[in-house]
């Protein structure tokens, strides 16, 4: 089991969420903790997204201190611009995880 952490963007997104997808994405936070590498790899491989009805959850891997940062969440039409975001960031996103 990896450590969880949520990235404050992530979290602004979540909590404008309907609670029955807030529930589902719960669901899958749990999946992921458990096992970083379902969902899909993003280029990078600790880097991936988890698809929840018509969002995407990213989310980055820490292999050696078993850790993921759940980094943003969006729907379809942002995900380049989210991906290109959190590629461009990434040793920010990676201090979060600190």
């Amino acid at each position: 089991m990896y450590d969880l952490f949520i990235h404050l963007d992530f979290e602004k997104q979540y909590t404008k969420l309907d609670h029955s997808l807030q529930i589902e994405i719960d669901r899958s936070m749990e999946q992921i903790r458990n096992n970083p590498h379902v969902g899909k790899p993003l280029g990078l491989r600790f880097i991936r997204e988890k698809k929840v009805r018509f969002l995407r959850i990213y989310f980055i891997i820490d292999e050696q201190q078993k850790r993921v940062l759940i980094a943003e969440i969006s729907g379809k039409k942002d995900q380049q611009r989210v991906i290109d975001k959190i590629k461009k960031n990434f040793e920010q996103y990676k201090q979060k995880m600190a």
